[in-house]
């Protein structure tokens, strides 16, 4: 008995070592977890003060109240990216539309996000913008013998030569 009970205090003994070995290990992984959290966190607020930052030093050039070397290409191109934008988000707004409701219905949807109601999708002529490719009004490029718009649905009417 004395050599059984023996064997059962040297198991527990390894028992608790392995246990600490697991322990330690996944107290180590943890912490490298916790670490690359906190790095990616850094890393995002780092981005977001360099965003700040060029902004900044953008509107300043722009106002000309600042003159860095080499930057003019950049700022010049950056409004140009601006003046695009704008006009994509007033071409968008007017595509958009109202429910009888009141709330503005979006390109695209089926049914209105204020009251429920389903949105009627006008029929339009498929037009072609350039040498033979069709597109719908959807924004959806269409094959030559389709007869109907895979995407939305509408008739198709190909241009006659």
């Amino acid at each position: 008995m004395a050599f059984i009970d023996k064997l059962k205090k040297q198991s527990n003994i390894v028992s608790g070592s392995i246990k600490d070995g697991i322990s330690g290990a996944a107290t180590a992984v943890g912490i490298v977890d916790a670490n690359k959290q906190k790095l990616r966190s850094l890393e995002i607020e780092k981005a977001k003060m360099y965003e700040f930052i060029g902004m900044e030093v953008f509107d300043l050039h722009c106002s000309g109240k600042v003159n860095i070397d080499g930057i003019t290409p950049f700022c010049d191109k950056l409004q140009m990216i601006n003046k695009e934008i704008d006009q994509l988000e007033s071409e968008i707004a007017k595509s958009d539309k109202n429910c009888e409701c009141g709330t503005k219905i979006q390109k695209g949807v089926n049914f209105c996000s204020g009251c429920g109601k389903k949105v009627m999708i006008e029929q339009s002529v498929v037009q072609i913008e350039t040498v033979s490719v069709l597109t719908c009004v959807c924004g959806s490029v269409i094959e030559n013998e389709a007869v109907m718009c895979m995407d939305c649905g509408r008739r198709v009417e190909h241009a006659k030569n």
